[in-house]
């Protein structure tokens, strides 16, 4: 049964209570206050929420306060709802007519918020734009680690409590989202979290204003959704400013623009979409590149998926249309298996807009791979060219794909039948560290590798020996034969 974990967007920045209680929060003594600022400018009047039941909306019974004079909060929280900041999110509501000290009163709603984290009662904690993309950008993470699951209901602070593991893996995420947005905007950690306004932080400050440029615009998108699709669950929608998009293009100058990326998931369906887009603006609907793809899952134990995809360049009026498939299935003690393979549009089957990316049934697979790993994961059997001899397989006849591909020679030291092939054995050493032992053949160039591997997964400089005599099992290793 597979779990489901979710985020689910907001219609209206002030909630009428009511959503389902969830953890208890009423019944304890008050025993700290968490404080900071609300900034793009300082932002007075609007609700900061102790997010507790990881809906994102919200809650009367959640621990909540509106902004004063400066932006600044106070959060005067009960043991458990202290416990809970290192488990959910902070989440501000900025209303129609909330104070900006700097650009006046708003016109537009938007969210903002601060990640799950420890604290002390000394520090503050100011919310930010910069605070609000890390955690979007994790909970983006996050979204493509499901791998097509969706999450909906284990958001709330118990939920989260009761699973290390997953609390550990939201970390690491945020961990490295954080640091890529300090990266994006060539910022340091701390100024992620910091009071620019008061800092005299002048550059900072204008990134500011127009990161919230696209959280208005995505606050607006996400309640048309809804509106549409009452059922549908938001996992992230946000735009993200970046100041010099390179397109790779030969003659294109870098250039600013606003990246939309969303993760949704229609339970009526069973249909998740992820879709990326670069806008020059966040309100046009003209954009420079678009890409689609919408994923159905089957199989308890298996994972079967078709996707269509539409993308094009910067200089390309028209898209260009793709349809990946791929499966992954566990044989249990024989290992497990992955398919994958990939059909693309002819000339004739560009189109000017993704929702008319379709192609053929009948269109031959462009790109085929078959992937096998043993059931202890210490070896690894690639088949690139080879993965063709599956495309008369329906995606979903697992028992008649492992029945085709258990006759290629599977194991490390066995005569494969196939062509284009690749394998790798990873044995444990001393001290942390593997021996790994990789050979593949592609027709007629056969080649083999040999090296240490330390304890973060890194080849030992100078312990690589190579050899093009492995099919006689006497490899003859040696260092000239490196490429």
């Amino acid at each position: 049964m597979k779990r489901f974990f979710s985020l689910l967007a907001t219609v209206s920045l002030m909630g009428c209570g009511g959503g389902g209680g969830g953890d208890d929060t009423q019944t304890s003594p008050i025993v700290a206050s968490m404080s900071g600022k609300v900034i793009d400018g300082y932002v007075v009047g609007a609700t900061v929420f102790l997010d507790i039941n990881g809906n994102g909306e919200f809650e009367s019974f959640e621990p909540h306060t509106v902004t004063s004079e400066g932006g600044d909060y106070s959060l005067e929280l009960t043991e458990f709802e202290r416990k809970c900041t290192e488990y959910v999110p902070t989440m501000v509501n900025v209303p129609v007519g909330a104070f900006d000290e700097e650009l006046g009163e708003v016109t537009e709603p938007y969210q903002m918020m601060l990640a799950p984290a420890t604290w002390s009662s000394d520090k503050d904690r100011h919310i930010t734009p910069f605070t609000s993309l890390a955690w979007n950008e994790a909970l983006s993470k996050m979204s493509a680690g499901a791998q097509g699951e969706v999450v909906t209901e284990n958001a709330s602070c118990t939920k989260r409590m009761e699973n290390a593991s997953e609390h550990k893996t939201m970390l690491e995420h945020l961990d490295r989202s954080t640091a890529d947005v300090a990266a994006l905007y060539h910022m340091t950690i701390e100024q992620i979290h910091s009071d620019y306004v008061a800092n005299n932080d002048t550059e900072s400050h204008e990134l500011a204003i127009k990161i919230v440029k696209g959280f208005k615009q995505s606050f607006k998108e996400k309640a048309e959704v809804l509106k549409r699709q009452p059922k549908m669950y938001i996992f992230t929608h946000h735009y993200k400013f970046i100041e010099d998009i390179n397109y790779g293009e030969m003659g294109i100058d870098p250039v600013p623009g606003w990246e939309r990326s969303f993760s949704h998931y229609d339970p009526d369906t069973g249909k998740s979409i992820n879709q990326r887009s670069i806008f020059d603006e966040p309100m046009t609907t003209e954009f420079i590149m678009h890409q689609r793809k919408s994923v159905e899952v089957k199989g308890e134990t298996s994972d079967a998926s078709t996707s269509s995809i539409a993308s094009r360049g910067l200089i390309n009026e028209l898209f260009t249309c793709a349809q990946h498939q791929s499966v992954w299935v566990d044989e249990g003690a024989a290992g497990g298996w992955m398919l994958g393979r990939t059909k693309y549009g002819s000339e004739a089957a560009m189109v000017s807009s993704p929702d008319d990316c379709t192609i053929e049934p009948t269109a031959e697979f462009d790109n085929s791979s078959f992937t096998w790993l043993s059931a202890d994961r210490v070896n690894t059997q690639q088949f690139g060219g080879s993965g063709h001899l599956l495309d008369s397989f329906a995606l979903d006849d697992y028992a008649g794909i492992w029945a085709e591909v258990s006759t290629w020679g599977l194991g490390f030291d066995d005569d494969t039948t196939v062509d284009q092939w690749f394998k790798s054995l990873t044995k444990p050493l001393d001290n942390n560290t593997n021996e790994v032992t990789r050979i593949n053949s592609d027709w007629d160039i056969n080649y083999a590798e040999r090296y240490t591997q330390n304890h973060l997964g890194q080849m030992v400089e100078g312990s690589k020996v190579c050899s093009d005599n492995y099919r006689t099992n006497d490899y003859g290793w040696s260092v000239a034969m490196c490429k």
